[in-house]
């Protein structure tokens, strides 16, 4: 009892090991801005039926987007959290895309001072960019940063799309022909003789190309799209 014992052994070191973990996914909430936005991107847009082949039918998924009517005094057709129509700044990879005078009338309105969306003829923003070259755009709806605010309704920011160092092409061509329709009901039971069907002819074409310039530093993108119509009420 009481003794003192000693026992002598020797422990090994151990394999020095690291673990690293990687954990994906964005922040749910973004604690650096108060910007309230909305970005839909390309891969959206693309598997989306829009009228048209315009991409603001996406921009009235925005909360605090209400389309309004265009009208002679009134151009523009987003009314973004109760401003004016004509108070949404329009931006393609960084340069304004603000025009003076709306695609439904002739006369500037209240569109004078340079505040419209350079839209299409037929109200699209096709004018702007293609479907195919869109990236992506941001609707920024209230407390956005201080470089933006030109207007104060909403800021929609365009961003292109770029070439890599591989070729890629794309070709399209949407139509519609009164050749595959069949003939109005009352052309041929409300009138005698019967009307022959309206004329209508519609074509949406065009296509991408992008490739490199210099590898691995300058690159090129380029893109088409044409509309022709022509439609006619035969009497």
């Amino acid at each position: 009892m009481q003794d003192a014992l000693s026992l002598n052994f020797t422990l090994p070191i151990g394999a020095a090991y690291e673990v690293l973990t990687v954990e994906g996914g964005a922040a749910l909430v973004n604690t650096e801005s108060a910007t309230v936005s909305t970005v839909v991107d390309r891969q959206f847009a693309e598997n989306l039926p829009m009228n048209g082949r315009s991409f603001q039918t996406l921009i009235e998924l925005t909360p605090g987007v209400v389309v309004t009517p265009s009208t002679t005094t009134e151009n523009g057709q987003f009314s973004i959290n109760g401003q004016r129509t004509a108070s949404n700044y329009w931006m393609v990879d960084g340069v304004s895309a603000n025009i003076g005078v709306g695609a439904a009338s002739n006369t500037p309105g209240n569109g004078l001072g340079g505040t419209l969306g350079s839209f299409s003829a037929l109200g699209g923003t096709n004018s702007l960019v293609s479907v195919d070259a869109l990236q992506e755009f941001r609707i920024q709806t209230s407390t956005y940063a201080p470089e933006f605010g030109r207007t104060p309704g909403g800021q929609i920011s365009i961003v292109t799309r770029s070439g890599t160092n591989q070729w890629h092409g794309t070709l399209f061509d949407y139509l519609r022909n009164d050749v595959f329709d069949a003939s109005n009901w009352f052309n041929g039971y409300a009138n005698d003789p019967p009307l022959p069907k309206a004329k209508e002819r519609q074509n949406d074409f065009g296509g991408t190309l992008s490739g490199p310039i210099l590898r691995d530093k300058t690159f090129f993108f380029f893109s088409y799209e044409g509309l022709r119509l022509d439609c006619l009420r035969l009497r």
